[in-house]
């Protein structure tokens, strides 16, 4: 790919509506009255009161009758795996009451014939107000209910002057039911509500955050130090990517290449030798130390045309050296449109990396909808083929880089960035 760009559809969280910030806590019971029923399976549900709870791993719906001191109370529980919303095939089932100064008092069972459905009977042998825990324990699963306070009733004339009739709740849809289809639930929960426009983004680098390195001349390319760059790998700034051999111009050819280094070094030599014999003169003080100066100097610039010419014969024979392809930046190898041997031309671009250690998001907001928002306080978008949605909150896990400014005469949008 020439452009690290991938189109998305995103949303702009806009700062002009008011919204309300609630922090989620744990789940807690909900307690409602219940008409005693036979569902589908044929057994009897307990009636009186119906609670729904969550833990991290499970679900749990039980129902049972008003609690009397000294009577029998059969509790209907129905506990649901959160990780497939399917019934809890095997496991046991603990029913406590506890706290008011009393006695710990506790039943257990195993689950019945129906998965998911697990038929405690405990008789409460203390009155009053009691907090009421379950706990389920069984192969990779434990997790534990709080029901909340219930009330222990002296007798049975107490609890039938507090009796609450049930109200009509419409159609019945049992856990039998919901086990048996693709079906989820959870607990309600409040949390921010903003205003938000939807928008067409794209993701790209930082505008510090990518280069392009193109060849300066034509030529053929090599592999750097470290071999020929690939889309995954990570460079270092200043790392050497490749070589660029620069194309022969005009008549050139090896042979003309090989001369020149042989003249380079026959010049050389005569430097050097000049240069002894003008310091064996200066010894007899028979010539001005000027002279061994000049000397000096050319020889240097002799063996600098003879490394020159060396190179050049080097690298168009196929020997290291060229042009060095250094990356200006550190990050990753996002795009590579040649390959070692490829004859490439002036401007080619030829490698392409970004730093994706911090990206741009850049939305275009359709003039229309410019004016409901004051400023950006964030984003959220789903990448293709993502299951995750993304939220990005200015000021926690985002910057605004920038928004407005002029209007784009193509598109009509605004960019916020």
């Amino acid at each position: 790919m020439n452009k690290l760009k991938w189109t998305i559809i995103a949303a702009l969280l806009a700062t002009s509506a008011a919204c309300q910030r609630h922090e989620a806590s744990a789940p807690q019971a909900t307690q409602h009255a219940a008409d005693p029923a036979r569902n589908d399976t044929g057994h009897e549900h307990g009636g009186g009161i119906s609670i729904t709870n969550y833990s991290g791993v499970t679900e749990l719906f039980v129902e049972f009758p008003v609690l009397v001191k000294n009577e029998e109370a059969v509790f209907a529980a129905h506990l649901t795996r959160l990780a497939d919303f399917k019934a809890v095939a095997e496991g046991t089932l603990t029913v406590i009451l506890i706290g008011n100064g009393q006695p710990e008092e506790s039943a257990e069972t195993q689950v019945s014939q129906t998965p998911g459905i697990f038929r405690v009977t405990l008789k409460p042998q203390h009155a009053g107000k009691r907090r009421l825990v379950f706990q389920l324990s069984g192969p990779g699963l434990s997790a534990t209910h709080n029901g909340g306070e219930v009330e222990i009733h002296g007798n049975r004339q107490a609890a039938m002057a507090v009796a609450v009739s049930a109200a009509d709740e419409g159609i019945r849809f049992s856990k039998e039911q919901q086990w048996g289809i693709e079906f989820a639930n959870a607990a309600a929960i409040e949390r921010d509500i903003r205003e938000s426009v939807p928008v067409l983004a794209t993701i790209r680098p930082r505008a510090s955050g990518e280069a392009q390195l193109s060849a300066l001349t034509a030529g053929l390319l090599r592999a750097g130090p470290g071999g020929f760059p690939q889309v995954g790998m990570k460079v270092a700034a200043g790392q050497v990517l490749a070589f660029l051999a620069p194309r022969l111009g005009g008549e050139t050819d090896i042979a003309t290449l090989n001369l020149a280094v042989q003249r380079a070094l026959i010049e050389s030599q005569q430097a050097r030798q000049e240069r002894d014999r003008l310091e064996g003169l200066l010894a007899v003080e028979a010539i001005p130390a000027k002279r061994v100066v000049d000397a000096r100097r050319k020889e240097e610039l002799a063996q600098a045309e003879l490394k020159a010419a060396e190179q050049r014969a080097a690298t168009s024979q196929g020997g290291g050296g060229g042009i060095a392809l250094r990356s200006p930046i550190a990050g990753t190898v996002v795009a590579v449109s040649a390959i070692p041997g490829a004859a490439v031309i002036e401007g080619q671009m030829i490698i392409h990396v970004a730093d994706l250690g911090r990206l741009w998001l850049e939305a275009h907001v359709p003039e229309s909808a410019a004016a409901r928002i004051k400023q950006p306080a964030g984003v959220f978008f789903r990448l293709d083929g993502a299951a995750d949605t993304t939220v990005l909150q200015v000021g926690s896990n985002a910057q605004l880089i920038a928004f407005g400014g002029m209007v784009d005469t193509t598109t009509r949008t605004l960019p916020a960035i």
